[in-house]
């Protein structure tokens, strides 16, 4: 790794299969990635005699992890079964996603996950023909870490 770039590794635990690995070299590629933002579900009481509404009660909202993950493959078969594999291990109910970036370890507790293809609901051309595509995934995860 140069001087210019930065180590990011997510893992995706699995119950009955070994932990897969979005970080390995020639077959997923972390091409984008982040915890997403903090929304809080609040309850609030409006008077008719009063400006604006009070708090009475907050609770955060689920999280979303996003990520751009590339799969490649040596034939657009692996590819696909790879992209599979990524899909089966976002299609669990309760998994966790460990992050490590730049030596920092964020661990997510996870429920299933959406996957859509980038740039559209179709294949790409030009990463077809390289033997790739990329995926784009949503993860509700647990915010506040139990």
């Amino acid at each position: 790794m140069s001087v210019d770039e930065i180590g990011v590794s997510l893992v995706i635990s699995r119950a009955i299969f070994a932990d897969l690995e979005l970080s390995d070299p020639g077959a997923y590629e972390v091409v984008d990635f982040g915890p997403g933002g903090r929304t809080w579900n609040r309850r609030v009481v409006v008077g008719s005699y009063q400006h604006g509404a009070k708090s009475v009660g907050e609770v955060l909202a689920p999280g979303l992890l996003t990520a751009i993950i590339r799969v490649y493959g040596t034939t657009w078969a692996e590819v696909r079964t790879r992209a599979q594999a990524l899909m089966d291990a976002l299609s669990q109910h309760a998994y966790t996603i460990t992050a490590t970036i730049d030596g920092v370890v964020d661990v997510y507790n996870c429920d299933a996950g959406d996957v859509t293809l980038v740039g559209s609901d179709s294949w790409q051309k030009h990463l077809l023909m390289s033997k790739q595509q990329e995926y784009q995934i949503t993860i509700p995860y647990d915010p506040t870490g139990a």
